[in-house]
């Protein structure tokens, strides 16, 4: 529980750390838009001196209009500049979309996975149930017997039945369950996060003796 409240308090951490970052990034897109406003009303200001001063000095007609020809084709790039800036960020934010769509469908998926392996391991516990129960009859049934001959063999108990290994898919569950990254699984467990990492990869091979110890222990508890 301690450890699930530390990672609970990093995550509220990192998400505030977000948060400001974003708040950040957002202060400073408004100071440049008022800077390029400003810069805009200085432009504009400008042009206005420059068109009072083509009224003053008509001997330099020709000369002024090629400049407000220049600044023409300069606001047009500038223009096309900005149209193409905010198709990237349209297309940018589209894509961030798409990432988020299919961050949620794999999770859907991952929950799904999760909900038939719970189903699976809830019917492999009722079959050990099951099993474990015809075996007690089998050992009540046999004490109820009459004694035979001493050279009747005793009845011999049932052999225990061992549970499968635990596999990298297991890990994954426990770690998703508990809401751990694999820094802070590895941690747990008292293993590198790289080995979590190498470990859940191989969904069906069986985990080495350490984790798989360490593992058991910890779904115990």
């Amino acid at each position: 529980a301690a450890e699930e409240r530390r990672v609970a308090d990093e995550l509220a951490e990192l998400r505030r750390q977000e948060a400001e970052r974003r708040a950040q990034q957002s202060a400073d897109a408004l100071r440049r838009s008022e800077r390029a406003r400003r810069e805009a009303e200085q432009r504009a200001e400008a042009l206005d001196a420059e068109r009072a001063d083509l009224k003053r000095l008509r001997r330099e007609l020709e000369q002024a209009k090629a400049a407000r020809q220049q600044a023409e084709r300069d606001r047009q790039a500038a223009q096309e500049r900005e149209a193409q800036a905010e198709q990237a960020r349209n297309a940018a934010l589209e894509q961030q979309e798409r990432s988020e769509q299919e961050r949620l469908a794999a999770e859907e998926r991952a929950t799904a996975l999760e909900r038939v392996e719970l189903e699976r391991q809830i019917a492999e516990q009722r079959r050990l149930q099951h099993r474990e129960q015809e075996a007690a009859a089998q050992r009540s049934r046999s004490q109820q017997a009459p004694v035979k001959p001493k050279t009747a063999p005793a009845p011999q108990p049932p052999a225990p039945t061992q549970a499968p290994p635990l596999t990298g898919a297991d890990l994954a569950r426990f770690r998703q369950h508990r809401q751990l990254s694999q820094r802070a699984a590895g941690r747990l467990l008292g293993v590198a996060h790289g080995t979590i990492s190498k470990a859940e990869q191989a969904t069906t091979k069986p985990l080495g003796p350490t984790l798989q110890a360490a593992l058991a222990t910890a779904l115990q508890e």
